[in-house]
């Protein structure tokens, strides 16, 4: 009988394992369509090329079916989840331009290599998570709102509501004023309001049923969004709450890749539609863009020397940097013709800019420790809550900043702070809902 409870047990793994490398396979013919139908013909200025190497595409599709088949197919940590992440934000474009692009093989298996690195440490690790002290949910949720909405109020003393603008499609007219009106100090405390402590104080009163504070929190977030001109802040918080709901389903990485081709889809709509403005948001900014400049920084970085870390704070100036200007806008001058754009990459290519793939296994080390860090901090807190709180900090990682950058001032080390700060297990909305019925 045991034998058989095995063998039933391993035939369902086996399907669960079929079904998310499908949903793999379907998100890839996915972006490699949008990315013929749509990408090239409208923005194919920007650098987007159609140039398709057929052995390329082959080798993506085998790459997008099976690397899928060895990460977990459960929800029971939190690296669990986040390793999915990771390979849709930006991995799995990178297939897909590694095919209609023909971009170098060499680089493309660094980043597998790197990420193999993060799944064997993420999923083996077993570490301690460290307690400072444990402050109740409600007090906790209280003090981040405070915390946050005291930052709102400097800015608004220092002149911020001058460059209030609530029109997403013009925030890059306000961005550098805004910026330039507050002290330097500000552009670290915003990201860690907008990206950590807003979301966190929302999800805590949601979690607590306290609709008041759940919308004083919105209300923050908005208010963060126009007064900085940075588009996250009105993000973030619907991400995180989006994030928690589907780590509450029974098929957790299904439903994560149904969210995932859902969004695929509706780009796709939009961009069918001559509407652009989604498309363009979603599949060409959020899943392409991160990938395509990992490339462009392999590309140039090869070519020319590393940085070292010379632009990092972590060497405190004792590197020189052999560019004259950062290189995010080195890039987008190089590349995209504009010296003032910041092209910024994540953890991929800013680990080749640093020290080649030396540099990227390092990160690769460092983001497998972190994510076994956070594994050990769900024992105490509830799964879904560190998951859903360190979405906004680890999609910067991996997307749009330097590791020691994104660690210190996007949310990443101030959300591990705040985890050892208090605790909460297993409570979730529906325990409170059934609670209240009964």
């Amino acid at each position: 009988m045991p034998g058989v409870i095995l063998s039933k047990g391993r035939v369902a793994s086996i399907r669960r394992k079929f079904t998310i490398s499908f949903f793999y396979l379907t998100a890839y013919s996915l972006i490699f369509f949008g990315y013929y139908k749509f990408i090239v013909p409208i923005f194919g200025y920007s650098g987007f090329e159609w140039n398709p190497d057929n052995a390329k595409i082959i080798e993506g599709i085998f790459l997008s079916a099976f690397i899928p088949y060895i990460l977990p197919c459960r929800f029971s940590k939190p690296s669990d989840v986040l390793l999915h992440i990771q390979l849709l934000f930006p991995i799995l474009p990178m297939f897909v331009l590694y095919g209609v692009e023909g971009l170098p093989r060499e680089f493309l298996y660094y980043t597998l290599i790197s990420y193999l690195l993060i799944v064997l440490i993420a999923s083996n690790l077993r570490v301690k998570s460290i307690r400072i002290t444990k402050i109740s949910p409600i007090l906790f949720q209280r003090i981040l709102l405070s915390l946050s909405l005291a930052v709102i109020g400097f800015i608004v003393l220092l002149g911020g509501t001058r460059y209030l603008n609530l029109d997403l499609s013009t925030v890059y007219e306000f961005r550098s004023d805004a910026a330039s009106n507050l002290p330097r100090i500000f552009g670290y405390f915003s990201p860690l309001v907008s990206k950590v402590m807003l979301p966190f104080s929302l999800l805590l009163a949601l979690i607590n049923r306290d609709k008041l504070l759940m919308l004083v929190s919105i209300a923050g977030s908005v208010m963060m969004f126009g007064l900085t001109a940075h588009k996250g802040p009105v993000f973030y918080p619907f991400a995180v709450l989006a994030l928690y709901f589907v780590l509450g389903a029974k098929n957790v990485v299904r439903m994560l890749l149904f969210g995932y081709l859902f969004i695929l889809g509706i780009s796709l709509l939009d961009f069918a539609l001559q509407g652009y403005w989604i498309g363009s948001l979603m599949l060409r900014r959020t899943f392409l863009v991160p990938a395509h400049l990992n490339y462009l920084y392999y590309d140039y970085f090869s070519n020319y020397s590393f940085v070292l870390w010379a632009q990092s704070k972590i060497t405190f100036g004792i590197i020189d940097s052999p560019y004259n200007i950062d290189t995010s806008h080195l890039i987008g001058s190089v590349y995209l013709g504009n010296e003032l754009t910041g092209a910024n990459t994540g953890w991929i290519g800013s680990g080749y800019m640093n020290a080649g793939f030396l540099g990227m296994l390092l990160y690769a080390v460092i983001l497998g420790l972190l994510m076994a860090i956070l594994n050990a901090y769900s024992k105490s807190i509830d799964k879904r809550i560190v998951s859903a709180i360190i979405i906004a900090p680890m999609l910067t990682v991996m997307n749009s900043s330097d590791l020691p950058t994104a660690l210190l001032t996007h949310g990443f080390f101030l959300s591990l702070v705040l985890f050892s700060l208090f605790s909460i297990r297993n409570i979730t909305l529906r325990h409170k809902i059934n609670s209240a019925v009964q």
